[in-house]
């Protein structure tokens, strides 16, 4: 199983700015989230989320994504002024770890909670792609793999706070967080 975890790739600045506008929202707290009501269509458990680059999908003009980019460029394909922030982010952590990719699909902060109910197993899209998952706080809430045959949890990731980790297309969940809230970025790329 392709697999890469980084606990530093993010600096002292950034986490200090990841705490005051996203989990803290000390200086920003308006900043906008967003409530689904599901997580993987149709399975009715809620989260708030922060859509940073839409789906292709969910795009106007239908459009799949960019590739690399210059973080300083505005760029009409995020949804969110934190974009190039983000983008920074994905390619420190992708350059540290000798990530290359073509193509970003989507960025979303993923903001849960505690519920009664199962995750949902899935994958997130019918391509192939990876993922690369920011933790923003030290949480429960595991992120589960399954093996390649799709029978058993292969991979087990607790979240921790600023931890980045990449991996291949696979079935997985989330667990949910028994108390407190679970920060994550989710991109996905090919």
């Amino acid at each position: 199983m392709f697999y890469v975890e980084d606990k530093d790739f993010i600096s002292k600045d950034q986490g200090r700015y990841l705490d005051e506008v996203v989990t803290k929202a000390t200086y920003f707290p308006d900043f906008p989230w967003y409530l689904s009501p599901h997580q993987v269509v149709d399975d009715d458990k809620p989260y708030l989320f922060h859509s940073i680059l839409n789906r292709s999908e969910d795009k106007k003009d239908g459009l799949a994504g960019f590739g690399p980019v210059d973080v300083n460029a505005p760029d009409e394909s995020f949804n969110s002024a934190m974009g190039p922030f983000f983008m920074k982010l994905f390619n420190q952590f992708s350059k540290r770890n000798n990530i290359k990719y073509e193509l970003i699909y989507r960025c979303c902060i993923n903001l849960s909670f505690s519920l009664s109910s199962s995750p949902t197993p899935h994958t997130d899209h019918p391509f192939t792609y990876k993922h690369f998952l920011i933790y923003l706080n030290d949480s429960d809430g595991d992120t589960c793999i399954f093996n390649e045959k799709e029978t058993e949890i292969e991979k087990r990731i607790t979240p921790e706070k600023y931890k980045g980790v990449c991996f291949e297309k696979r079935l997985h969940y989330a667990e949910f967080p028994t108390n407190g809230l679970r920060f994550v970025v989710a991109f996905t790329f090919i």
